[in-house]
């Protein structure tokens, strides 16, 4: 039985998706779906798998980005979980195996782990602090509805019969298409584990999406956010919207019209515009946590 599906997107940049996939445990239970989202190049795999069953199919001829590719690999994986990876990023073996004997004796319909980051250099990056704040916070107590801010949908187990019943699918849009996907799965209330090991990697300096801050980004991020508060409001978890300030900064220097049409779009819908009583409040608890965990080394 495959215990998880491990869905990869992927466009073009082979050499990093061949890093990913060394770092993946060769196990009888894994499931690997790669999506080819309308590469230019043919994928030339390095390495062989002789346990793990390897899925290989094109995103649909009229459909991009990531978010419809993710869709594609839900409709033909067979894992009872489901595991996200973006391309250029690493899987952390020892802690992903380690789930994966949990799940054999837990069925929760997510489990949620712990991520790391990197930068270019091999050093330690810094995109994983706020995710596994937001983990820290849940297993001491906190309510599971703030995981809606974890907006990221890797380092999390999915039950493929949670996601199927709810229809949760992702957004089609280029940019951030995966932010309405990880808040639904939390407004549903699924039953949740949290794990303390550290099963994914984020890459970061690399250019990729999330390094992408041109005009039509910015916009399409700002419709994505949004989309993504309006979801909140209207499960009675407005006090968690995220503010669109750092977005409406970027979108200044390179529009000044569209700005003030954006600025007055989001003051009509009444979403934060600068930060929130929550945000600020979870920002000064982080801090004051971390350097508390300083001063004790």
């Amino acid at each position: 039985m495959i215990a998880v599906s491990i869905i990869i997107p992927y466009h073009n940049r082979a050499e990093l998706l061949n890093n990913l996939l060394l770092s993946i445990p060769d196990k009888e239970m894994i499931e690997i779906v790669l999506i080819n989202d309308h590469s230019c190049k043919t994928l030339k795999i390095k390495r062989k798998f002789k346990f793990s069953k390897l899925v290989m199919v094109d995103n649909d001829i009229n459909s991009r980005y990531s978010g419809t590719a993710r869709n594609k690999g839900l409709s033909i994986c067979s894992g009872e979980y489901i595991f996200f990876a973006d391309s250029d990023d690493i899987i952390k073996s020892d802690g992903f195996i380690k789930c994966l004997e949990l799940i054999k004796n837990e069925k929760p319909e997510i489990f949620f782990a712990k991520l790391d980051s990197f930068s270019q250099d091999g050093s330690r990056g810094s995109r994983h602090i706020n995710y596994n704040w937001l983990h820290y916070r849940v297993v001491n107590g906190a309510s599971h509805n703030i995981l809606a801010r974890f907006v990221s949908p890797c380092a999390k187990f999915i039950r493929k019969e949670f996601i199927d019943k709810n229809k949760i699918l992702f957004e089609k849009q280029k940019h951030s298409n995966d932010i309405f996907f990880s808040a639904s799965l939390i407004i549903k209330k699924p039953v949740i584990k949290m794990v303390d090991e550290v099963v994914y990697s984020i890459r970061e300096g690399n250019k990729s999406l999330t390094s992408d801050n041109s005009y039509f980004s910015t916009i399409s991020r700002l419709e994505a956010l949004s989309r993504y508060n309006s979801l909140l409001k209207r499960n009675n978890l407005d006090y968690l919207m995220a503010p669109a300030l750092p977005h409406l900064y970027k979108l200044v220097k390179r529009n000044i019209i569209m700005f003030v049409i954006q600025f007055i779009k989001i003051l009509i819908s009444r979403q934060p515009i600068f930060l929130t009583f929550w945000t600020l409040q979870n920002l000064v608890l982080r801090n004051w946590h971390n350097n508390k965990l300083i001063k004790k080394q």
